[in-house]
């Protein structure tokens, strides 16, 4: 059971997911164009997100409104446009704004820059506060780089990141909640509460969640085991597959 357990959660502590792409957030377009050209400084911002991509000049002009009157969000979206345009100081200077401000995709967003510049503890860092904050992106980003078989693990810190991503809806977290019960690191030892958290993690298609299940089985039920081998595979996790010896 315990070599079991060292596989399930394997892919997020030897291989942290890559960080994710720049954090901005989703309007409504059909409500948000009125809203702002009435003064909703929120509005605007939130328009200015959408706008990125399609019309950065609106959006500049949107978002620097927004942020200066003092609407992190705002100031988040003009840090990512100052970042597209190479104006990485800048783009430091208001996700910083915007991080100080509990905005926590700013927080998020120095959490990446920090770890492409290869300063993994400060990004670690920035990522727990915007986890706490709410944003739950950053609790998998934090919570893989704190779990063991990292350079610098610390299994309750982890433990502590996944339980409140997994509170936030991110299955991955879940899942990597679910080992830090099946191999007891962080947090007591408690194969009940692990096999819960696989499953809801392979509920909702994620085949790491699968695979989880069935190592947890494998030493009793071997048919339940292979099952769950099965649909890890057919989610495409590579490591179901090899279990049976399948290809995805």
């Amino acid at each position: 059971m315990k070599y079991a357990f060292f596989l399930a959660f394997s892919a997020c502590a030897s291989a942290p997911r890559s960080e994710p792409a720049p954090i901005v957030l989703p309007a409504s377009p059909t409500v948000a164009p009125t809203a702002c050209e009435a003064g909703n400084q929120i509005v605007c911002a939130e328009t200015a997100s959408t706008l990125v991509s399609s019309d950065k000049n609106k959006a500049r002009e949107l978002a620097e409104s927004s942020c200066s009157a003092n609407v992190m969000r705002g100031c988040n979206v003009l840090a990512l446009l100052s970042e597209e345009g190479g104006d990485e100081a800048r783009a430091i200077e208001l996700y910083t704004r915007a991080c100080n401000g509990n905005e926590w995709r700013g927080c998020s967003n120095l959490g990446r820059l920090r770890i492409a510049k290869n300063d993994v503890q400060a990004g670690i860092d920035f990522h727990e506060k915007a986890c706490r904050l709410g944003g739950t992106p950053s609790c998998l980003s934090a919570g893989s780089r704190l779990a063991p078989g990292q350079p610098a693990p610390d299994p309750k810190r982890a433990a502590e990141m996944f339980r409140l991503g997994c509170d936030g809806g991110d299955l991955d977290c879940c899942n990597g909640l679910g080992t830090s019960y099946a191999r007891g690191e962080g947090v007591p030892r408690d194969d009940a509460r692990a096999i819960e958290l696989f499953t809801r993690a392979c509920d909702g298609n994620v085949g790491i969640g699968c695979k989880g299940l069935g190592d947890m089985f494998a030493p009793t039920d071997p048919n339940k085991s292979r099952g769950y081998y099965e649909r890890a595979c057919t989610l495409g996790y590579q490591r179901g597959c090899e279990r049976i010896g399948k290809s995805p």
